[in-house]
């Protein structure tokens, strides 16, 4: 095939275009899949059988959400509502893991749905008994019947240790809400409220009654939590703003080498022409050339994603170990489509370039 022996002549240029494609897809890969994995994990997390969820209405995040005790209590008050537990939720630092999230609940039920337990039982919130997520018994060398010391002085109890999936959330510990409050000093605010509606009560009513009551809460369905959560968006607009940066700088790349190579071929084609070639077997050769460098830059730049994203999840860097490595097939295929038509958009101009020599003056190029 002669678009094959063409980019074999070339070898180098050829594999330096086939590099910057994959790292251009790559980019893509490593910020879209985290993103992507990030949410996943996020919506495994949030996923519980309570209706509706509710927290600040200036939070970024349940991590920022502040509600009262006031509020908390008015909310358990509202018609329609059956059950109303109180979650607390923030990071703490500690000598071995400098970002150890430290969650607290009014009541066991909605952690079940949220979480695995791999070994022992739940805990009893009367009493001072912990569950301990896996990543953080292994970073803590703690193991079943083990204690642990934080900011209150009675020691806490290893009863069981669970896992969520997530490598944020599997790095932590679930407490009684009134022991969270203790450990990270906040006597009067929870984080977020989960409601359970009586039957026969619309979820759109109740959420009516709460903005026209309680101005300072926001609330939504337990379904709809994600897509409002502000720091998910802001992820989701910089992986895909700094996705397109990259694909654009590939298809520049490629579209200079691709040009330059018709440039130096200018003698080359003239002779095809003569010899019988029409202009769109020429076009047809330029195209396929630059299909094929940037086809095998799309798999080469999921190889080099992935590798990205383990390398990202085995740093211990706090932020990009969050997520784990796996690239979905959403993805992966999104990213061979993207390659695809980075080719198509970078081989036009090229190809047209090179239909429209004239034999006489390509004959004569020097």
């Amino acid at each position: 095939m002669l678009s094959l022996k063409n980019l074999a002549r070339h070898r180098t240029r050829t594999l330096l275009t086939l590099v910057g494609v994959a790292i251009g897809i790559a980019m893509f890969v490593t910020i879209s899949s985290y993103a992507l994995n990030l949410r996943t994990e996020l919506d495994a997390l949030l996923t519980n059988k309570y209706d509706l969820i509710v927290q600040g209405r200036d939070a970024t995040s349940p991590f920022s959400s502040r509600v009262t005790e006031a509020e908390y209590q008015a909310l358990s008050r509202i018609e329609g509502v059956d059950d109303s537990p109180a979650i607390m939720i923030d990071s703490i630092k500690l000598p071995q893991s400098p970002y150890f999230i430290l969650a607290g609940t009014s009541s066991i039920e909605p952690v079940l749905s949220s979480i695995s337990l791999v070994r022992g039982r739940l805990p009893d919130l009367r009493k001072p008994e912990i569950l301990l997520g896996r990543k953080a018994a292994r970073n803590l060398k703690r193991d079943l019947g083990d204690t642990m010391q934080l900011i209150n002085p009675e020691p806490y109890q290893v009863v069981g240790i669970y896992a969520t999936g997530s490598r944020l959330f599997d790095n932590g510990m679930i407490m009684s809400l009134a022991d969270a409050k203790i450990n990270l000093k906040r006597k009067a605010e929870i984080n977020v409220v989960l409601l359970r509606l009586k039957k026969g009560y619309a979820p759109q009513k109740v959420i009516q009654t709460i903005q026209e009551t309680l101005r300072d809460l926001f609330v939504t369905e337990s379904r709809d939590l994600l897509g409002q959560i502000q720091v998910v968006q802001v992820i989701d607009a910089v992986s895909n703003g700094l996705s397109f940066i990259a694909l654009v700088i590939a298809g520049i790349f490629v579209s200079n080498t691709m040009l330059m190579v018709t440039t130096e071929r200018t003698r080359e084609i003239g002779i095809l022409m003569a010899v019988g070639w029409s202009r769109f077997m020429i076009s047809r050769t330029v195209f396929l050339e630059t299909m094929i460098i940037c086809f095998m830059g799309g798999l080469f730049g999921n190889l080099l994603g992935y590798v990205m994203l383990w390398i990202s999840s085995q740093s211990g860097v706090i932020g990009l170990d969050w997520a784990r490595a796996a690239i979905s097939r959403a993805v992966f295929f999104k990213s061979i489509g993207l390659s695809m038509i980075l080719g198509v958009c970078c081989s036009l101009y090229p190809a047209i370039v090179a239909s429209r020599l004239s034999p006489v003056q390509a004959l004569r190029y020097e």
